[in-house]
């Protein structure tokens, strides 16, 4: 498989209001916390981390709900402890923080490790099913909610692409750009049309 042309062709078919959908939730969570941090910032600083992990997600996915809220192609599964939603018949995607070097992490079960391979069969003969991981970049060392992301893996640590996504918020296009494996400015490159913004 091409990752390249597997990461664009995805993307297409997800389309401007999924991705963006991904990046203002998680720019909502990232306000939520700081929020948070300035209530009660003691209670922020003695979260372990594995608290604090579930409490971002908890903002992420809420936000991301209302998002995507009355979006006919999106089915929500939310049967704890196993949250997730589906795109169409194709695409079924989780909400995970991503460490530095795009480690994720899940209890190790069969059911968990078996959602990130792909080549699964959907109900339609010869269309795979495609397994996507959307969420946010975490940075451990300042417990920052850093860039939205959605990545592509055939096994846990088996990252076949990786995106940061963003939302222009003069033209409300979306822009993506690789994960940076190093810390470097941000820069993002947005197409002309502004469907997002006209379609909000």
């Amino acid at each position: 498989m091409n990752s390249h042309t597997a990461q664009h062709d995805v993307l297409a078919e997800l389309g401007d209001k999924v991705q963006a959908a991904v990046a203002q939730s998680v720019a909502a969570a990232r306000a939520d916390l700081s929020e948070y941090r300035e209530l009660r910032p003691a209670w922020v600083a003695e979260h372990s981390e594995g608290g604090l992990a579930n409490w971002i997600h908890d903002r992420v996915w809420s936000h991301l709900m209302h998002q995507l809220d009355g979006e006919p192609d999106v089915t929500v599964v939310d049967q704890e402890p196993t949250r997730s939603f589906r795109i169409g018949t194709r695409y079924l995607v989780r909400v995970k923080r991503h460490g530095p070097g795009d480690k994720i992490s899940t209890y190790p079960t069969q059911t968990a490790l078996q959602f990130y391979l792909q080549g699964v069969q959907t109900r339609f003969p010869g269309m795979d099913e495609i397994r996507l991981v959307a969420g946010y970049l975490w940075d451990p060392e300042t417990r920052a909610v850093g860039d939205a992301v959605i990545s592509m893996r055939d096994g846990l640590d088996n990252v076949v692409w990786s995106v940061v996504v963003d939302v222009d918020p003069g033209s409300g296009a979306v822009g993506i750009r690789p994960v940076p494996t190093e810390p470097t400015p941000p820069t993002l490159e947005f197409p002309d049309a502004g469907r997002v913004g006209e379609e909000e």
